[in-house]
């Protein structure tokens, strides 16, 4: 289960009231490097190793070595981040497509990206990812029961400034490093919120977050309810849990609240899907060549027959 689904419809739950918007802007795609290494010149250059640049994208590729040359050559400060440059490049590369669900993570933001689905962490509860537009670290969702949602944060709030701090221009990395801490230490953000004329101060006091990745209970009519705040390694077993209560008390039907779900694992959407619909396609994974690939709903869901 190491592939990440961020954009999936989970159109074929027929019955069952599905709200949501699954993913978070966070990168979708995947990356594979299968260029050669880079050789160091005298003098601080590089080019690529004999084989590096494929012989039919030499011409479209010189201008790249000639300005990563440059760069080593003559920009002010030396030496200059060959991983840094790297990993610009990379980002550039995928802005191009003008897709807003592909994108670039180092390795350290994937780990963050992947906090909500591995387990507990000491911070202030939150999903976040980049507004594209300013820059600044937008909060997704505050997670249920966490220091940020009893601050008051809501999902869409920007975060301007931690602790006074301007956080402009800085990565997201680097912002929820500043924004996690010790359990019972304190954290002032900055807010921007839509609609608010001026800006929002929350202080907020850290802990350790137990993060649960579904939730449920039943509800006045006689229908059960299930909220599923992300598709973890764990989501599944979980899932089936709770759906076991809830058919022990014989709702008279399910909702499925996908609100605030960052996204997840590929392999527990499907799962999850699997429990609702008896068989089918749950989905189609279509690539640029146009090749498919069909997940079709697994055999043995516990609420296939409710509405």
């Amino acid at each position: 289960m190491n592939r990440i689904a961020t954009v999936l419809t989970i159109a074929a739950l027929v019955g069952v009231t599905a709200v949501s918007m699954f993913g978070a802007g966070f990168a979708a795609g995947h990356l594979s490097g299968a260029g050669g290494p880079l050789t160091f010149l005298v003098g601080g250059g590089t080019q690529p190793e004999a084989g590096g640049t494929p012989g039919d994208l030499a011409e479209t590729f010189g201008p790249f070595w000639q300005a990563w040359d440059i760069v080593h050559r003559e920009y002010a400060e030396q030496p200059v981040d060959d991983v840094a440059l790297m990993r610009g490049a990379i980002r550039g590369m995928l802005q191009a497509l003008g897709d807003p669900h592909t994108g670039y993570m180092t390795p350290e933001e994937m780990a963050i990206a992947n906090t909500h689905l591995d387990g507990d962490f000491e911070g202030i509860g939150a999903t976040v990812e980049t507004d594209a537009l300013t820059g600044y670290t937008r909060i997704v969702s505050p997670i249920a029961g966490s220091p940020a949602e009893a601050a008051g944060l809501l999902a869409g709030d920007l975060i301007i400034k931690i602790n006074g701090e301007d956080i402009a221009g800085q990565d997201i990395t680097t912002v929820v490093g500043k924004v996690r801490g010790p359990a019972d230490s304190r954290v002032t953000l900055t807010i921007q919120r839509e609609g608010a004329a001026d800006l929002l101060e929350f202080t907020v006091t850290r802990a350790r977050i137990n993060i649960a990745s579904v939730e449920s209970r039943m509800l006045d009519g006689g229908l059960g309810y299930v909220k599923i705040n992300s598709f973890g390694e764990k989501t599944g077993a979980e899932l089936k849990e709770h759906l076991r209560d809830l058919l022990a008390q014989a709702p008279a039907g399910l909702i499925l609240d996908l609100r605030g779900n960052p996204g997840g694992y590929l392999d527990t959407a499907i799962d999850v899907a699997s429990q609702f619909i008896p068989d089918g396609v749950v989905m189609v994974e279509r690539f640029g060549d146009g090749r498919e690939r069909v997940y079709e709903a697994r055999r043995g869901g516990l609420a296939t027959e409710l509405p």
